[in-house]
């Protein structure tokens, strides 16, 4: 048995139309419930429990058009399907069905609700792990769901899921594209350099500096006049014997012996 008013009937059709009228039940079930009391009563509503599968309801079944569509968009959504159960103040049980979006990610475990979750068998979808949204309609202005606060009316998948997946995931690429100019464009690249050469000198500054000192405080008073000569140029040395190698065999080549 399903709570809806006229209203939200009404809303659900101009929202959805060739959906609305295929699954909503007739507003004569909203009619009986305000005979029963159970709208007048701002008190006393309960939970009972929720339910939650896979599977899809047969009242209230997916649209596998708009699901195969989204999920071309991004293939790790995946529906699900919830009753929430209330107990009117009049003893009545209600269910409030709800379609709603999650994500089935190989690489993480499965949120509590998820672990035993049913899946239809066979199914074009994995098992979820974490939720995304439910899909939830606007509460009709001035109605009694809304001054209740009851859970908002039922929205089945349609045109407008498969955009708002469209428009989600654009949003995405764009945030990561912007993510990633600002961790390798050309500012962060400079960045980057600039931090590695200021931790270099950083670096530097600790450890070859003191290293440095120390070299220079071992100098004596030769070892400094022999550096000054050195870089005067007046310290001739005998040159270093030297090998020719040939370019094509690698083997040394030897000077011509002089005639006689």
């Amino acid at each position: 048995m399903v709570l809806v008013s006229t209203s939200e009937l009404r809303a659900a059709k101009a929202y959805t139309p060739e959906v609305a009228v295929r699954t909503l039940s007739p507003s004569i079930i909203a009619e009986k419930l305000a005979r029963s009391g159970d709208y007048r009563s701002r008190r006393g509503w309960r939970l009972k429990g929720i339910h939650l599968t896979g599977c899809p309801d047969p009242e209230y079944p997916y649209d596998l058009g708009n699901v195969r569509r989204f999920r071309l968009l991004d293939p790790s959504l995946v529906p699900v399907f919830r009753k929430i159960l209330m107990v009117a103040p009049s003893g009545g049980l209600h269910t409030f069905p709800h379609h709603g979006l999650a994500i089935a990610d190989p690489n993480a475990c499965p949120i509590d609700s998820f672990r035993s979750l049913p899946m239809p068998d066979p199914c074009e979808w994995p098992r979820p792990t974490s939720m995304v949204r439910w899909l939830t309609g606007a509460y009709v202005p001035g109605s009694h769901r809304e001054r209740l606060r009851l859970p908002k009316p039922f929205i089945p998948y349609g045109e407008w899921i498969v955009r708002w997946v469209e428009e989600t995931k654009w949003d995405a690429r764009a945030q990561e594209k912007q993510e990633w100019a600002a961790e390798h464009g050309r500012e962060a690249v400079a960045r980057k350099a600039r931090e590695f050469e200021e931790s270099e000198a950083a670096y530097r500054g600790k450890t070859e500096v003191p290293y440095q000192r120390g070299l220079m405080s071992k100098f004596g008073e030769d070892d400094w006049r022999e550096l000054k000569a050195r870089m005067r140029g007046e310290v001739k040395e005998d040159p270093k014997p030297f090998v020719h190698l040939g370019s094509g065999s690698g083997t040394a080549t030897a000077p011509a012996p002089a005639k006689e």
